[in-house]
């Protein structure tokens, strides 16, 4: 794990989105990739601060050069619960495609977010008021 410096740490959790780009034709670039996600875990406060995630293979337009499969980034990208994209820098092959659902996630984990606002004695769900009961549930 990398050791961060606690300003870094604190930019870190401020962010929403990061990709995590590997090169479909050089697997030591994969190998990187859960290291990468252990890093951007680890150095977030909460996991409910967590960014939306995404692994994008590039340099697609290279298939006969291919040494990552689709199906074994795929895979890792469920293992981590992250988007998955291929894309081609060099051709722009799924580029929109894959940032479009990035900021989709981002937009909807946001909308998400600020659905709860937690205080110490009472949950708020956008404009209602739960309160919470000193003695129990009343339900």
């Amino acid at each position: 794990m990398i050791v961060l410096s606690a300003t870094v740490v604190q930019i870190f959790c401020l962010i929403q989105g990061v990709v995590i780009v590997y090169d479909i034709t050089n697997p030591d670039s994969f190998s990187h990739i859960s290291k990468w996600i252990h890093d951007i875990s680890a150095n977030c406060a909460d996991g409910n601060d967590k960014p939306v995630l995404m692994i994008l293979g590039n340099k697609c337009d290279l298939d006969d050069e291919r040494r990552i499969h689709t199906e074994t980034a795929s895979q890792a990208a469920q293992e981590f619960d992250t988007i998955f994209a291929e894309v081609s820098a060099r051709t722009g092959r799924g580029i929109d495609e894959a940032f479009d659902e990035l900021v989709d996630r981002m937009v909807r984990l946001h909308e998400q977010r600020d659905s709860f606002n937690f205080t110490d004695s009472s949950i708020m769900l956008r404009d209602h008021t739960i309160s919470a009961e000193p003695h129990g549930c009343k339900c």
